[in-house]
């Protein structure tokens, strides 16, 4: 009798074990489904069909880019500062970018959205962006969408003639080239930029005072300026030859 109970405890004990939850109660591991819905929270936003209603050439169209591909849509949500925030909607992409003292340029994935509205839109927009320009939430400077294409997305910064350009790889999501120019910059093919470079050149051997008077000379100063080709896929950088005098206040 003693070894039949002895042998009955024993399996009564190895059954608790088998049915003993892994995690005591209130300390259980999230669900993987719940673990990533945690990560990718996202806040719901609400948007105003953008128009243009300036005049051309005076105002700045938020509606176009320069580069690449053209939105098919564009959405805007006025804060405070006299700010706007637009949401640029492409095909594969979609921007959101700040115009104002504290602007920035996110890219995305095309976000989930929904009218209410034909002139109200309602998007889910993560807490992540694919890439964000600037880096820090604490650079100081503006931000603008020059233009977006498969490959690439550009912004430049500034609002003098004289700025910065920086390329964006939408592959790779890092920088891959910067440049200033004070001069008209233009995509000519989908790998290719051609804008006006500053040389050493002295602007003397271009004769690029003789218009003036002498008296003047000194109240105006011009530099040297070559025309240069930029190839984004190997970063090659192709002098034309072709020099100019530039203007520079």
């Amino acid at each position: 009798m003693k070894k039949h109970s002895l042998f009955t405890a024993l399996l009564l004990s190895l059954f608790m074990q088998c049915n003993t939850p892994e995690h005591p109660e209130g300390k259980q591991t999230p669900s993987v489904a719940s673990a990533t819905a945690a990560g990718h929270a996202a806040t719901e936003m609400h948007f105003a069909r953008y128009r243009f209603t300036g005049v051309p050439g005076q105002e700045k169209d938020f509606s176009q880019t320069r580069w690449g591909q053209q939105p098919y849509e564009v959405w805007g949500q006025h804060q405070a500062q006299n700010s706007t925030l637009f949401l640029y909607r492409f095909d594969s992409f979609d921007v959101l970018a700040q115009q104002g003292e504290e602007s920035f340029v996110k890219l995305y994935r095309p976000l989930p959205a929904s009218n209410t509205h034909p002139d109200s839109l309602r998007v889910q927009v993560p807490a992540q962006a694919l890439l964000q320009v600037p880096g820090t939430t604490d650079a100081q400077g503006f931000y603008y969408l020059t233009g977006l294409t498969d490959d690439y997305l550009f912004v430049d910064e500034g609002t003098s003639a004289c700025r910065r350009y920086n390329i964006y790889s939408t592959k790779s999501l890092q920088q891959i080239y910067s440049f200033t120019s004070c001069d008209k910059v233009e995509l000519t093919a989908p790998d290719q930029l051609t804008f006006m470079q500053e040389t050493d050149i002295a602007p003397e051997q271009l004769r690029c005072y003789a218009h003036l008077r002498p008296e003047e000379r000194q109240s105006y100063r011009y530099v040297v300026v070559e025309q240069v080709t930029l190839n984004l896929q190997n970063k090659h950088l192709t002098k034309s030859g072709k020099l100019s005098c530039a203007y520079r206040e």
